[in-house]
């Protein structure tokens, strides 16, 4: 149980800056907001930024304490496994070539990741659906969120419903009846798209599971001299291979891949400005 109770919760913000502008420099700035929550009321709000075509992240503490922080996840394509490295700073630069395009019912946020191999050539898109939380409460928002970031984590579709997990949310988080104000959007992933295959990976997630020639496989491959397995699972994270002496489990992911769907409507991977704000009434933030 311990260490299910470490595990926080990340929810991000998304908005444009000076929305509805017709300035073309304003148009390329865009900011998402995150909060990592720790139990009780405590969170770390994270900043993300698009800004001249530069996707960055921003924390308030050391990336390093952060829950699922995109510095520590990695991108391994045809081209080869990256060069691993620990971010133990506050800043660190996700993307190029960034950019995110928002209408009234979706948005695509695409852009060349930067923790990968030296010279590769991927770009991913994230393709959002927008969901309207206005007059939701705190506390059924954050309920669910705890549980989808669960399963993020552990990739078991069953811990959502877990009755284990609603115990834990019950005892270490602090509760708000307080509701979304008019304006309030979630936006939930429904696919990825890119233009190659790829198997996205945290380095904190090694794994001693053995796969022999009695693990059922799904597909398998070898991408510039490093031998991955997709092994037959119905957990999120179902890919092995090595760096080095050391196994890593990762996710493929396919040129078009639909993002599994585990909460329905309340499966938010981001919120707008609106919404984020109004958590904050409520959330005090940690400080080193």
């Amino acid at each position: 149980m311990k260490k299910i109770l470490l595990i926080c919760i990340s929810m991000l913000g998304l908005s444009a800056c000076e929305e509805g502008t017709e300035n073309t420099e304003a148009s390329n700035k865009k900011v998402f907001y995150g909060l990592d929550f720790f139990g009780g009321n405590d969170v770390n709000v994270k900043t993300y930024r698009i800004d001249t075509g530069i996707l960055s992240e921003q924390s308030s503490i050391p990336l390093d304490k952060t829950y699922l922080s995109e510095s520590n996840r990695y991108y391994f394509s045809d081209q080869g496994v990256p060069t691993l490295k620990q971010t133990t700073n506050q800043n660190f630069i996700w993307g190029k070539q960034a950019s995110l395009k928002e209408t009234s019912t979706q948005a695509v946020l695409s852009f060349a990741p930067t923790n990968l191999r030296k010279n590769e050539t991927l770009t991913v898109e994230y393709h959002l659906k927008k969901m309207d939380l206005t007059g939701l409460s705190f506390d059924i928002f954050a309920q669910n969120k705890f549980f989808y970031q669960l399963y993020n984590s552990n990739g078991d579709k069953e811990s959502y419903g877990d009755p284990n997990n609603h115990i834990i949310y019950a005892i270490a988080f602090a509760h708000f009846e307080d509701k979304f104000p008019l304006g309030s959007v979630c936006w939930r992933m429904v696919e990825t798209r890119s233009n190659k295959d790829y198997i996205i990976f945290d380095q904190t997630k090694i794994s001693n599971q053995m796969v022999d020639g009695t693990t059922l496989l799904k597909n398998q491959g070898v991408w510039n001299g490093t031998a991955w397995q997709v092994i037959d699972t119905s957990n999120l994270f179902n890919t092995f291979f090595k760096i080095g002496n050391q196994q890593y489990l990762g996710r493929y992911i396919s040129k078009k891949s639909a993002v599994p769907d585990v909460a329905g409507e309340l499966q938010c991977d981001y919120l707008n400005e609106t919404a984020t704000k109004a958590l904050l009434t409520k959330y005090k933030q940690v400080k080193l």
